[in-house]
């Protein structure tokens, strides 16, 4: 097991898609980030009703679950090419010839893609945090903050939501073993697909 993790590691920091996809999540989390501070309070009026009002606490839920706008969709394709390079490019055979058992290989890519996807999710949350900390002053109303314990949960659930649908790709791209045919099901999940959405079900309970 050891030497398959010592291959997976390598593999993930070896692969130019990896560093791609990870530089586009956080570049696409912060510029969401950046657009819900600057909006916060639009957003609170426009979904409480009332004139002239700072953020609320959901509106700053949001901001820290901008990840969710297209990481998951990003690491979802991380996880695709954990097993759909290997078998288009046709590097499947050496790679089971260093690690035989296919079970290990699974396990060691699965944990790969995991730690990795997880690494991603809380770099664009603290990458979130940054930007409000850093745009949010006198946006939100007076209490909104970091302390908000169902806001954290929110920060926690994005991470692992993006997690959960990294591990998805890697599932669909091993048991396909076709990246068109792996990505075209990836997209077509609605959990994937309304991602942009998955705060709404969770901001409500910061209230």
């Amino acid at each position: 097991m050891r030497g398959a993790l010592a291959q997976e590691s390598v593999r993930l920091r070896t692969v130019r898609s990896t560093w791609w996809l990870s530089a586009g999540s956080l570049a696409v989390t912060l510029v969401a980030a950046v657009a819900f501070t600057l909006t916060a309070a639009g957003t609170t009026a426009t979904r409480t009703g009332a004139e002239g009002v700072l953020g609320d606490q959901q509106s700053f839920a949001q901001v820290l679950s901008s990840a969710a706008q297209l990481t998951p969709l990003l690491m979802g394709l991380l996880g695709v090419f954990a097993f759909g390079h290997d078998y288009r490019h046709g590097t499947i055979r050496p790679v089971l010839t260093g690690v035989p058992r296919r079970g290990v290989l699974a396990a060691a890519r699965l944990l790969g893609v995991t730690l990795w996807a997880a690494a991603v999710g809380l770099v664009c949350v603290a990458g979130s945090a940054a930007v409000v900390a850093a745009l949010g002053g006198g946006r939100f109303a007076a209490g909104v903050g970091f302390g908000d314990g169902a806001t954290l949960r929110v920060a926690a659930g994005t991470v692992l939501y993006v997690v959960l649908i990294a591990l998805l790709g890697t599932a669909f791209g091993w048991l396909l073993r076709n990246i068109p045919a792996a990505v075209s099901l990836l997209f077509a999940l609605p959990p994937v697909s309304t991602g942009s959405r998955s705060c709404g079900a969770c901001c409500p309970s910061t209230r």
